[in-house]
């Protein structure tokens, strides 16, 4: 076996790195500035704090909540309703 190709090794790095994807990052402020993720995030969190890395996994685990939103106001091209987000 040999060396992996640089633009594959980049690709595979890139994963690894969740804080560099833009969905991330939407996540990471979304989790700060709208009460409503804001709540979510506060909720997944609650009595997990110590652990390590666990921001990180729960606001990937928002940008994949919040794809799932686009999507789905895209699929029936209806407004965004924060009361569908099951706070709890």
């Amino acid at each position: 076996m040999g060396v992996m190709p640089l633009p594959i090794l980049r690709k595979f790095l890139f994963y690894l790195r969740p804080q560099e994807s833009h969905l991330y990052q939407a996540a990471q402020v979304a989790s700060v500035k709208n009460r409503y993720f804001k709540a979510y995030f506060t909720g997944l969190l609650q009595g997990r704090q110590r652990e390590r890395g666990i921001h990180t996994k729960i606001r990937v685990k928002l940008a994949a909540k919040m794809l799932v939103i686009a999507w789905a106001v895209m699929k029936r091209k209806e407004a965004f309703d924060p009361g569908r987000l099951n706070i709890g």
